[in-house]
């Protein structure tokens, strides 16, 4: 754990970064003046070094440059907000987060920047056989191992994000298990000072398991000095033929039948401190 009770921590420090970048292009469109930029260090494979986000196309495209292992496509990337950067989520034709589907387990310091018109449509069907299982400015939060020629050389990706605020346009996820402005789904993974807002009558839709920030954590995962404002919605229909209502009892076969939303996190299956009793097995 990050974490000891009954002392003050320090959520997260500044940290000194040494990524440098180019100036490549300029141009002029008809309302803005924008700029290319070359990294001139091989960077984002570090906590120092890390890939800079400034506008929605830096963070599209460091935020799905994945590698494959045995797990499936996963983005192990270190990025660093520093700007704010918008997906104009007002817009027809908006520029979406192309992240919402990406297995995520690097780090993101969001540097208390804000990501503002967030807008995430999808569509799914639960008994389709290749459903869309996640919905959020990530897919998915977890870790993963690697491991080399020999124990002593395995090596633990884990998902951390702090210090980031983000401004929904809507989130709908039709049919989609996991939805959350945040992240679908965390699976031992981190994230610290974290604000989602919205304008009234903004909704997070999903299906089974939706949140405001998350739709499900376990594992060992964390949210410390988080918030949100957004209204919540899970629509799946939960009654079951002997008119009982279903009920998540900590198994992947029950998440088909439940509707659970919740402010924060729609379901709540994390491991307690001594991680070995399951202290907040509690659905919002």
């Amino acid at each position: 754990s990050y974490y000891a009770p009954n002392r003050p921590e320090l959520i997260s420090a500044n940290i000194r970064t040494m990524s440098v970048r180019v100036l490549l292009n300029d141009y002029e469109t008809s309302t803005t003046l924008q700029y290319d930029y070359l990294p001139s260090l091989i960077i984002g494979d570090s906590i120092r070094n890390p890939y800079l986000v400034y506008n929605a196309k830096t963070f599209n495209d460091y935020g799905t440059m994945s590698i494959r292992t045995n797990s499936g496509e996963v983005n192990k990337n270190y990025l660093r907000f520093i700007s704010d950067i918008n997906f104009d989520g007002s817009s027809v034709n908006s520029i979406k987060a192309e992240t919402y589907n990406t297995a995520f387990a690097g780090d993101i310091d969001g540097n208390g920047m804000v990501i503002e018109d967030l807008k995430l449509i999808a569509e799914s069907d639960l008994e389709a056989a290749d459903p869309i299982e996640h919905l959020g400015l990530f897919g998915k939060l977890y870790s993963f191992s690697t491991r080399g020629v020999g124990a002593a050389l395995t090596k633990t990706y884990t998902a951390i994000v702090r210090n980031l605020n983000i401004e929904v346009a809507s989130i709908d996820g039709t049919g989609v298990t996991y939805v959350g402005a945040l992240a679908g789904e965390m699976i031992d993974a981190y994230a610290f000072n974290i604000r989602v807002t919205a304008e009234s009558g903004v909704y997070v839709n999903g299906s089974n398991a939706v949140g405001g920030v998350v739709g499900k954590i376990s594992g060992n995962s964390e949210l410390v000095n988080v918030a949100t404002n957004i209204s919540v919605s899970a629509t799946n229909k939960t009654t079951l033929t002997n008119d009982l209502f279903a009920a998540y009892d900590g198994t992947e076969e029950t998440l088909k039948n439940i509707s659970y939303a919740g402010g924060v996190v729609g379901v709540v299956d994390v491991n307690g401190r001594n991680n070995d009793v399951k202290t907040a097995q509690k659905y919002a």
